[in-house]
C-alpha cells in the first residue's frame, strides 16, 4: 500500500510529498527487506527534485543485498534517463 501511494505521488509530480511518504513508510514498515521498493522511489524522486542522490545511496548499505540492489538499479535508471 505505500508503494502504491508513492507512486500515485510520484505520478502527479509531488516529489517532494512522494519523498516524505517514503521516510514515514520506511519508518513503520519494520522489516529491512521490504524497504528495497521504497528506497528506489526515494531515490527517483530525490533526483527528479535535482537533489544528489549519492548521499542516499550509501545508506543503502545498512539494507540486505537483495535491497542493495534493487535501490542501486533504480538509481542507476533515473541517472540514465536524466541524460536523455
Amino acid at each position: 500500500m505505500n508503494c502504491l501511494y508513492v507512486e500515485s505521488l510520484a505520478a502527479a509530480k509531488r516529489w517532494g510529498d512522494a519523498v516524505s511518504a517514503c521516510d514515514a513508510a520506511s519508518r513503520a514498515v519494520k522489516s529491512r527487506s521490504l524497504h528495497r521498493p521504497l528506497m528506489g522511489w526515494k531515490a527517483a524522486c530525490l533526483a527528479m527534485l535535482g537533489k544528489n542522490v549519492n548521499a542516499e545511496m550509501t545508506k543503502v548499505k545498512e539494507h540486505p543485498p537483495e535491497a542493495q540492489v534493487g535501490a542501486r538499479s533504480a538509481h542507476t535508471a533515473v541517472v540514465v534517463c536524466a541524460f536523455v
